[in-house]
């Protein structure tokens, strides 16, 4: 089976939701996490898997990501949207 690998940028509020849901999904795996807060990301990835990141771009930088899940406040969207985009990453924003 082949397992989608999703990214998480930023792990606060709604993005908890979005973590708590992702081991519902068989086909899903959580490869990496990004927020500023490293305790909150480090806290993630532990609990749902993947590698911690403080830097998006580093983050796409070292991952193979298929999808990419952006949690972050509506002002930091752009970079992070128009990385992923020209990267061909799927979002859900």
């Amino acid at each position: 089976m082949t397992r989608i690998k999703v990214g998480m940028i930023g792990t606060g509020g709604i993005a908890q939701a979005h973590l708590r849901q992702l081991p519902e999904f068989e086909d899903v795996e959580l490869a990496a996490a990004c927020d500023l807060v490293k305790e909150r990301v480090e806290q993630a990835v532990r609990t749902y898997g993947g590698t911690a990141y403080s830097d998006y771009r580093e983050m796409f930088a070292n991952e193979k990501l298929d999808a990419v899940i952006v949690c972050v406040p509506p002002f930091a969207h752009a970079d992070i949207e128009m990385l992923a985009a020209q990267r061909g990453i799927h979002m859900l924003v």
